[in-house]
């Protein structure tokens, strides 16, 4: 969604914030987080006592001694952005580094490069504050220190917590010995805070407010400073505060050490700890990011603060269960909500169970409720059928198996329209009456005994039944029918919707279906769904389709289905809804009903599994989105980190592989992100990698190059240039040497001069040959036949070497197998006979082979092939031939065999080598696992055309990340 044109809305109570949460398990090196700053990029930086850490709200990238040459230390504990461009991080025994990009270089020398940094403040003019564990450094805009201030700060040792700037050049530092001032260009720092009135103590952190006023928070409370005096703030007299932050609003935040995050705003003060999952002591970690989001570290981890078009219900607020089942909207307002343990009803805002008597002591999960004029009726998992009271005294009405249902199990009720119910259970359907007569219908020609999940009773009288195997309609006539696989596009029917039109929509486990003229049709993943299992179909008051299902909400303008249909339009644009908006849960339940209700005011009531999901569905029509940051993060060629710089140049044989990673900044929308990337030169359209931020090109030709990679959030709407992010990276690609003109015309040459030098050596011992044996017939004609034998030998002799270079010129020598040059012959040789029955071409590629010769030599690399030589030449036994095309390369020719028996062929023989194991001399064994690309299975296609589309595959198969097989459509 569009971040908020304020901060976060200021009409919630804190508690209705969406709360998200990393830890080490997640990426984060260490929990204790210092502090957190936003770069220019939009990145988030973070100081750990494990490392620098930078964010793009999907994973952490952290920097310390294992990765930065020079570094001697893994605690960071400030971090502030450059004006001159960049990040400044400041460690502990390390000093002061500036990164840019991925280029990290210490900023000072000396005492300097040592020193316990905790804080820092770069001033407009340059200049830099340095707050440490012993006193305060200033340095002038060249880096030169201009004063240390330790002694005159009071309480040893002079730990320095925050620096903060004065409008006449002075500076107000708070520090374990308290508040001071240090006047502009002074040598000392003078005591301020005890003299103002702040109590005794350390002063642990400083901001100014957008109207100028500045704010002191220490062990005692915050103190705003008015004049010379510093008075405690009201409602904030006593919380420890380690950070404070004023946002966009005007509105408060202190990250305490007992009192979670709180808020304060015109005096009422709020705030979220440990029951929205912000645990742990505060530290000096506290942000508001451009989107409007609050940021915040503890000694447990980072915490981001949302809100969004969705608020929550759930036992922090009073439900009884937070796994909730259904949801229905009463005739009188009322919201009833379906849980494991029962039912609430929320009136007037007041949330209260339902007024039921359950059979047992616990009880029972009510998975259905619908209302009719008799009131509202509850269908629970062992209880049978429920009708709650209305009234105090009013008697309820119950119905069981003892009374004719096919079960206790209730699934779903729908109302029916002689003022009785259709009932739906685990062992078929039935019927209660006005009157309270129970019907079944199973047997003979009726509704098999199978669950009934769903029901929808339309105004001519027909009742649509989803099942446990499919979807059937009862008559007016009583007549069922069950349609067929053939006929009904999906396993399940969760869901019904109708339009006034006469069309009915399907929630379904194959996405959503259309009935319409008696035909059925499927939207599901091939158009855009995100998840093709959908619980719940309602319309809202524009008329937009709203979906639940396992991943989220789903919105969808109706008329997209229109333009789907027309051809104008070939997926559809879906807005999602999710945890990230505020859903306590991204999982909606469902197979019960209804899964979620709509309310008068436009509001979406959603169950999920920790909650119910309250969306504000007009807000979600009306939101923007802004256009995405798109950052490079990262260039590597054959494992080498690059640096991020436009152009770069690097030979062709050491860019075997070239990854280039990437990272759309918005953190409101971080898990609905989408991309897509084209290398202009070698790609001929857009790649649409969905929320993949990683490209990875093997074995490019030399040649100029330009990398596109465009981020948009969901939904995909790539021809809306205003909400893309896009970023570029030129490179080029040199040829090796020995494939520039110049060395191939040597090579020719030289190779011409050795032919002759052959040729003439060949001449000049058969010469030497003919003469001997005209020398020995005239001196010993005695010897001839003996001659004749030995001339037969050397003959023989020969044919066996032309032979043995035949076979040289024709074999590959590590792996036995025919080599490229006798593969392409034999493969052109079939194509060209129309009797031959080719089928497809299928090139095989061994991942990351190169680390197998870097990490274990060339040795045990050749082993590697001549094992998996081994295994593809059984893979293509009588059925076709192998050969080795180059490196780690291997071309599969299957005759006389379908398409998918090839695929199959190829699949086993992809899982074989993935389980393959090669034992080396010095016992180790090692593996690889191989990516495959296959043809289109036909006939008449030239080499050409089956090995480019199979090296179009295996292209694919790679860029999916490898160990699979990809065919040709």
């Amino acid at each position: 969604m569009a971040a908020p044109a304020t901060a976060l809305d200021l009409d919630r109570r804190v508690e209705d914030y969406t709360v998200q949460s990393w830890t080490i398990e997640d990426g984060l090196p260490h929990n204790m987080i210092h502090r957190i700053a936003q770069s220019e990029e939009g990145f988030l930086w973070l100081a750990t006592w494990e490392g620098a850490v930078r964010f793009n709200g999907r994973d952490f990238s952290v920097f310390n001694t294992y990765n930065v040459p020079g570094m001697t230390t893994r605690g960071f504990r400030a971090v502030l952005p450059d004006p001159a461009g960049g990040m400044l991080l400041g460690s502990t025994r390390n000093g002061l580094w500036r990164v840019r990009g991925d280029d990290w270089q210490p900023v000072a020398e000396g005492e300097l490069a040592k020193v316990w940094t905790t804080s820092l403040l770069r001033l407009p003019n340059g200049a830099l504050w340095i707050g440490s564990e012993d006193g305060l450094y200033r340095l002038d805009a060249r880096g030169k220190r201009t004063g240390h201030f330790d002694d005159d700060l009071g309480q040893q040792p002079a730990w320095v917590f925050k620096v903060l700037e004065q409008d006449d050049g002075s500076v107000l530092v708070a520090a374990e010995g308290g508040l001071f001032r240090i006047a502009a260009d002074a040598d000392r720092a003078e005591p301020f805070g005890a003299l103002s009135g702040l109590p005794p103590g350390p002063a642990r952190t400083l901001t100014r407010r957008r109207n100028g006023e500045v704010l002191v928070a220490g062990d005692r409370g915050v103190y705003r400073l008015q004049g010379q005096r510093l008075l405690p703030l009201p409602g904030l007299e006593h919380a420890r505060v380690d950070a404070l932050l004023e946002d966009r609003d005007g509105a408060l935040w202190a990250n305490t050490s007992e009192h979670g995050l709180m808020h304060w705003y015109q005096g009422r003060v709020q705030s979220l700890g440990a029951y929205k999952g912000i645990t742990g002591r505060g530290t000096e970690a506290l942000i508001e990011d451009r989107e409007g989001l609050i940021w915040v570290g503890t000694t447990n981890g980072l915490f981001r603060i949302a809100d969004g078009p969705v608020k929550s219900l759930d036992t922090a607020r009073g439900l009884t269960d937070g796994y909730t089942r259904t949801v229905l909207a009463a005739s009188d307002g009322s919201v009833w909500i379906g849980t494991g343990l029962g039912a609430d009803v929320l009136r007037d805002g007041k949330l209260s169970p339902a007024p039921v008597r359950w059979a047992s002591t616990t009880p029972s999960s009510v998975l259905t409720l619908a209302e009719n004029r008799d009131g509202v009726w509850l269908g629970t998992f062992d209880e049978g059928l429920i009708r709650a009271s209305r009234r105090p005294g009013d008697p309820e009405l119950r119905a069981r198996r003892s009374d004719g249902l096919p079960s206790d199990h209730i699934r779903a009720i729908e109302p029916a329209s002689d003022g009785g119910l259709w009932i739906g259970t685990v062992a078929g359907l039935a019927h209660r009456s006005a009157e309270g007569v129970i019907s079944s219908f199973r047997g003979e020609g009726r509704l098999p005994e199978t669950i009934v999940r769903s029901l929808a009773e339309q105004p001519d009288g027909q009742l649509w039944i989803g099942t446990g195997t499919g979807l059937a309609l009862r008559s007016p006539d009583g007549r069922f029918r069950v349609f067929t696989e053939q006929e009904y596009p999906a396993t399940s029917a969760f869901d019904f919707l109708s339009d006034a039109d006469g069309t009915l929509w399907i929630g379904s486990d194959r996405g959503l279906v259309r009935h319409r003229d008696g035909q059925f049709t499927a939207f599901g993943q091939d158009v855009g769904l995100p998840n093709e299992s959908i619980f719940r179909v309602l319309a809202d008051p524009r008329g937009d389709l709203w979906l639940t299902s396992n991943d989220g909400v789903f919105r969808i303008p109706r008329a997209q289905f229109a333009e789907i249909d027309a051809g104008t339009r070939e997926e559809l644009s879906v807005d999602v809804i999710d945890h990230a908006d505020g859903m306590p849960s991204s999982q909606a339940n469902g197979s019960s009903m209804p899964a979620g209700a709509m309310t008068g005011d436009g509001r979406l009531w959603v169950p999920t599994a920790a909650g119910v999901a309250i969306i504000d569905t007009a807000a979600v029509a009306q939101a923007e989105p802004d256009a995405l940051p798109l950052a490079i993060e990262r260039i590597s060629i054959d494992g080498v980190r690059m640096s991020l710089v436009p152009l770069y140049e690097r030979p062709v044989s050491e860019a075997r592989r070239i990854v280039i990673r990437y990272a759309g900044l918005s953190f409101r929308n971080a898990g609905n992100l989408r991309y897509r990337y084209r290398l202009e030169g070698f790609d001929p359209d857009w790649v649409d990698v969905a929320d993949a931020n990683e490209a990875v090109f093997t074995n490019l030709p030399p040649g100029d190059f330009r990398f596109r990679v465009q981020a948009t959030v969901r939904p995909s709407e790539w021809d809306r240039a205003t909400v893309l992010g896009e970023q570029v990276v030129d490179f080029r690609l040199q040829p090796p040497f020995w494939r520039t003109p110049w060395f191939q015309a040597l090579v020719a040459v030289l190779g011409l001069l050795a032919l002759i030098g052959v040729w003439r050596l060949r001449t000049m011992i058969f010469e030497r040959r003919a003469q001997a044996l005209r020398d020995m017939v005239e001196a010993r004609t005695q010897e001839l036949s003996e001659k004749n034998a030995a001339l037969q030998r050397a003959d023989r002799e020969r044919e066996f070497l032309m032979v043995r270079l035949e076979r040289q010129a024709t074999q590959d020598e590590l792996t036995g197998l025919p080599n490229r040059r006798a593969g392409d012959q034999r493969l052109a040789a079939i194509c060209a006979d129309e009797a031959a029955p080719l089928a497809c071409v299928a090139l095989l590629d061994l991942d990351r082979f190169k680390a197998i010769n870097d990490q274990h030599g060339h040795a045990a690399g050749d082993a590697v092939l001549r094992a998996v030589a081994r295994v593809i030449a059984e893979a293509v036994d009588e059925h076709g031939f192998a050969s080795r095309h180059g490196g780690e390369e291997f071309m599969l020719a299957f005759c006389g065999l379908a398409q998918s028996e090839a695929w199959e062929r190829c699949e086993r023989l992809r899982r074989e080598l993935a389980v393959l194991k090669v034992r080396l001399d010095d016992g180790q064994v090692i593996g690889s696992t191989a990516s495959i690309g296959l043809s289109r299975a036909r006939l008449g296609a030239t080499p050409d055309e089956l090995l480019r589309e199979a090296d179009e595959q295996l292209y694919r198969a790679k860029a999916a990340g490898r160990d699979r097989v990809y065919a040709a459509e």
